[in-house]
């Protein structure tokens, strides 16, 4: 059932791109594919956990333009913080993966932390979503207002695979 319900979502997203304008259907539904694929190819939980987080995040951001009327303040903001969530938290359950952080300045003897590697990797590619549109209207202003084709898209995905190869790296160096 659950499998029909995000393949109906995803159809959707697919048939209908024109009505909501937050962000491009092929970022949206790339992030999820990336998500996927990387699960597959046994990538770290934390590289699979940004492509999650960028998936919720846009989804929510692009969902929450499809509600014309705006019934309390703040509508399309809460709608993605729902949607990030009502995404992120229950895959957790199965995506677990805990580390441990060590911080050698603080306190006498340095102090280590126990993170869960989905939930900031999950973090972070929400954060990459929200940065990109800013950062691709920038390159635009500095080219005279001029896109190449598909800035957007490139400069996200661009984003994500960037974060989550020097992700993919440091944990590589960590375990030799």
């Amino acid at each position: 059932m659950k499998k029909i319900k995000y393949l109906l979502l995803v159809v959707f997203l697919v048939l209908i791109p024109g009505t909501t304008k937050a962000h491009c259907p092929l970022c949206t539904i790339g992030a999820g594919a990336a998500s996927g694929v990387a699960v597959w190819l046994g990538i770290s939980y934390m590289s699979v956990g940004v492509m999650i987080g960028a998936f919720a995040l846009a989804t929510g951001l692009w969902m929450s333009r499809l509600i014309k009327k705006k019934f309390i303040r703040h509508q399309n903001i809460i709608i993605a913080i729902v949607s990030y969530v009502t995404t992120v938290w229950p895959l957790r359950l199965m995506l677990k993966s805990y580390g441990a952080l060590y911080l050698p300045w603080w306190g006498q003897y340095g102090t280590t932390f126990v993170i869960d590697k989905y939930l900031i990797g999950t973090a972070i590619g929400a954060i990459i979503m929200i940065l990109s549109p800013y950062l691709s209207k920038q390159i635009s202003k500095h080219r005279d207002n001029k896109n190449w084709p598909y800035q957007g898209m490139g400069i996200t995905f661009g984003l994500l695979i960037i974060t989550s190869i020097i992700i993919e790296l440091i944990i590589w160096k960590m375990k030799s």
